[in-house]
């Protein structure tokens, strides 16, 4: 049974009730705003473990990365490493997260003050990063530095900014760091497959006058390329140049070319014979008769044949002598028949 003097008056009791929820709901609210103001701050020192210190207050230790969340405004940033030295930043904490890069001296030894750190204002830069490919991840100097979009913080200074995705060419870029600085990086059309089959192990690939490899020893070559037109060169030992004008697609471009293989050169030395420019009546080569395959070179003075390659008889005859020999013929290879030493190749 509700007694009169806990609740006399079911009016003043709903009053007093509601009023204590509205207080509870402006603190609620009230917190939630400052959650929210809150902004991720990495540090990321050259060395660990090292004392992360904001305000002269230590916040913990950095082995080599620390992340804190602070309140927008600026602060007096210490990063220390005993025996090595310290490394004193003003930095700004805006609505955005941001990582700090710090070095910690050279090595030598630095007297530590003590507390409070005093604050030390050196130049501090923003660098944000984007790209037209979501996520693609950013390289500072070589050393990973976050996904796109990206922003940190850094000392003025040169630095090269890579940015790199799977299936997009990279997108690199030399910077001098003065001020607040944002890189759009276009990481181009995607890439797409490209290969070829078909081919002599040791094969030259040729795109646009760009060397891109060669065939393993399957024969096959596949990289990735971009979309477009193309001037394809084949390089071969023992092959004639293939050249031709492609068109890579959307999905790719797979080939399987035909080469033509060089002709061998075939001539025949015989001494106190001289190679003759062009053919005359009174030439000493008059004298010799040459047989390829069973039929007769007319006018031979001396000169290079072409031989298809395979397989080929030779037979030469001077008055009474004769040499017939057998000879497998390689592309592009030269051959020399002295009758009295026998073929030389090179």
């Amino acid at each position: 049974m509700l007694s009169y003097n806990a609740c006399s008056k079911i009016g003043v009791c709903m009053k007093t009730k509601k009023y204590f929820f509205f207080i509870l709901s402006i603190f609620l609210l009230t917190f939630s705003i400052f959650a929210q103001s809150k902004v991720s701050v990495t540090i990321i020192a050259s060395e660990g473990p090292a004392q992360i210190i904001l305000d002269g207050k230590l916040y913990g230790t950095a082995n080599p990365q620390m992340t804190i969340s602070l309140a927008k405004g600026s602060y007096d940033l210490t990063v220390r490493k005993a025996g090595v030295g310290e490394y004193k930043q003003r930095i700004t904490v805006g609505s955005r997260a941001m990582t700090v890069h710090a070095p910690l001296g050279s090595g030598t030894s630095i007297q530590q003050p003590n507390y409070p750190v005093q604050p030390v204002q050196p130049s501090l830069y923003n660098l944000h990063v984007t790209s037209n490919v979501f996520g693609a991840d950013v390289f500072v100097n070589t050393v990973p530095a976050g996904k796109t979009p990206f922003t940190g913080s850094y000392p003025p200074g040169t630095y090269t900014i890579t940015v790199k995705s799977p299936s997009y060419p990279d997108y690199m870029q030399t910077i001098t760091l003065n001020r607040d600085m944002t890189i759009n990086a276009n990481l181009g059309p995607s890439l797409v497959p490209f290969s070829l089959g078909n081919l002599i192990p040791g094969a030259e690939i040729y795109l646009n006058g760009s060397r891109l490899g060669v065939t393993g020893n399957n024969g096959r070559f596949q990289t990735q390329v971009q979309p477009g037109s193309y001037t394809l060169v084949i390089r071969t030992p023992g092959y004639i140049e293939f050249s031709l004008q492609i068109n890579v697609g959307n999905s790719g471009y797979n080939y399987n070319p035909t080469l033509q293989a060089r002709n061998a050169s075939f001539r025949i030395q015989i001494p106190g014979l001289q190679l003759e420019s062009s053919y005359r009546r009174n030439s000493p080569w008059n004298q010799v008769s040459l047989f390829v395959d069973n039929k007769e070179i007319k006018n031979y003075y001396g000169q290079s044949l072409d031989l298809s390659p395979g397989q080929h008889s030779i037979t030469v005859i001077s008055g009474v002598f004769q040499a017939h020999l057998s000879q497998n013929f390689s592309a592009g290879k030269e051959y020399t028949l002295e009758p009295f030493t026998g073929m030389n190749v090179r």
